[in-house]
């Protein structure tokens, strides 16, 4: 299998995410429902109870009025406790929305407790990968297509007739790169069109195609399409892998890490890379940290072994209280931190929709207006609309 399912093994086990004692591991993830299996049921019992994610839709299935506001906002208004606030909806937020519950979109984290918490048991089962990234999602998808390797888009010049790449003619094309990418490839065309005098009309997209909700905008002018790829903030993800002297196994391939900020203790979730693979003669784990601007301040200002030193000892530490096996020596340790990973998804930032001023070019990203955060599932749903709406105009 390329992938393992926890949450169905977790569901047996009545996992229950609440505030755990000091001596605790960590907490591990599992569907958030009532013991009997409902998983529209309240979705914790942590001294106050939490918000039932059925609430995140009306009757209609239309979104709640959460926009405009924050998580944390959102969070208080319902007034949800410390401990549900920390072990249940912080994680899931930084998680989804790699944003702190202070900056988060309640919006756009309200769409994302729709269409897994709110929904059937199977909507919030966790895949974890046996095989590498590349080979699970790129290397299968380039299998199919006709890839040019090694060569480097400098420039798109789009227009009504088509869209030229480094001067090569094609009928049409879908632009899948970063916002600021985007910006630069477009910069001439985006220059040249904001001088012409029409207004090009824009093209709405439809938000019925897709089970969430997301306003489709187009982006109908160069200087709107301008302005919103400019817009982005970034949010980075670091991951710490560390290579171990001797196998040592968790009790599930993914475990949650206890933050403790004031001892630079950032880790939220520890990964038994050895276990994922099958290989249990290996001591492999990945510490992940999302929203993780505070470790990259820290890394540019200390540099590499004060960053890593804290989180192994926070690894090292919980391991011990929460009765494991003593963690082994570190053979190998390696920090990566993409500085950019998602964007930052506040409250009122304005994405660009698939289409662009040309009928010939489409945009396509996570970072699109999809109705969810930079997640893979709406990454999939921009490719999907950006196809169709091209295939719509030839």
């Amino acid at each position: 299998m390329a992938a393992l399912r926890l949450m169905r093994a977790l569901q047996r086990a009545d996992w229950r995410v609440e505030a755990a004692d000091d001596g605790a591991a960590g907490t591990a993830p599992g569907n958030v429902c009532d013991s009997d299996g409902d998983a529209r049921g309240n979705v914790i019992d942590a001294g106050g109870g939490a918000v039932d994610p059925r609430g995140s839709v009306d009757a209609r299935g239309s979104a709640i009025d959460a926009s405009g506001g924050t998580v944390a906002a959102l969070l208080a208004r319902h007034g949800q406790p410390e401990s549900a606030v920390r072990w249940l909806w912080e994680p899931l937020c930084l998680a989804a929305l790699n944003t702190p519950t202070t900056q988060a979109d309640a919006q756009l984290f309200a769409h994302v407790l729709r269409d897994s918490l709110a929904g059937s048991r199977a909507a919030s089962d966790l895949l974890l990968p046996r095989a590498d990234l590349s080979a699970l999602w790129p290397d299968a998808a380039a299998a199919l297509c006709d890839m040019r390797y090694g060569v480097t888009v400098r420039s798109v010049e789009p227009s009504a007739e088509g869209v030229r790449l480094d001067g090569e003619h094609y009928d049409a094309a879908i632009l899948a790169v970063p916002p600021a990418n985007a910006a630069r490839l477009l910069g001439a065309a985006l220059h040249a069109e904001a001088t012409r005098t029409a207004v090009v009309p824009t093209r709405p997209l439809s938000s019925s195609t897709f089970s969430g909700t997301f306003s489709g905008t187009s982006t109908g002018t160069s200087g709107d399409l301008a302005a919103r790829l400019a817009g982005f903030e970034y949010s980075p993800i670091a991951t710490l892998n560390l290579r171990l002297a001797a196998p040592w196994r968790l009790p599930l391939p993914m475990m949650m890490l206890r933050e403790d900020p004031a001892r630079s203790h950032d880790g939220q979730w520890l990964f038994d890379r050895a276990a994922l693979a099958g290989e249990p003669s290996r001591g492999e784990l990945s510490v992940v940290v999302s929203a993780a601007a505070r470790l990259a301040d820290r890394l540019a200002r200390d540099g590499r072994d004060a960053s890593v030193a804290p989180l192994v000892d926070q690894v090292r530490e919980q391991a011990s209280r929460g009765g494991l096996a003593p963690l082994p020596a570190i053979a190998h340790a390696e920090l990566l931190v993409d500085k950019r990973a998602t964007f930052l998804a506040t409250p009122g930032l304005a994405r660009p929709g698939n289409a662009t001023p040309w009928p010939t070019l489409c945009l396509a990203g996570d970072w699109t207006d999809t109705g969810y955060p930079a997640v893979l599932e709406g990454a999939v749903r921009s490719g999907q609309r950006a196809a169709a709406l091209i295939a719509a105009s030839r």
